[in-house]
């Protein structure tokens, strides 16, 4: 069972378009907000970005060692 996704968890996100996904990733998103009933997420790069309308159904939760 995948673990749910709260605020503040590091989340891999699987791209929708398979030309996009890359092989071994890491995670490089933080979740900011979650709206839409916890469907939607804002979601923070690595680099400061933020972006909206990321899918949670689209994310694993990253459960590695810091």
């Amino acid at each position: 069972m995948t673990k749910k996704i709260k605020v503040g968890d590091r989340v891999y996100y699987e791209a929708p378009r398979i030309a996009d996904r890359k092989k071994g990733s890491k995670p490089e998103f933080t979740v900011v907000e979650l709206y839409d009933g916890g469907r939607m997420a804002k979601v923070q790069h690595d680099k400061g970005y933020i972006f909206t309308g990321y899918i949670v159904d689209r994310m694993t939760k990253y459960e590695g060692v810091a």
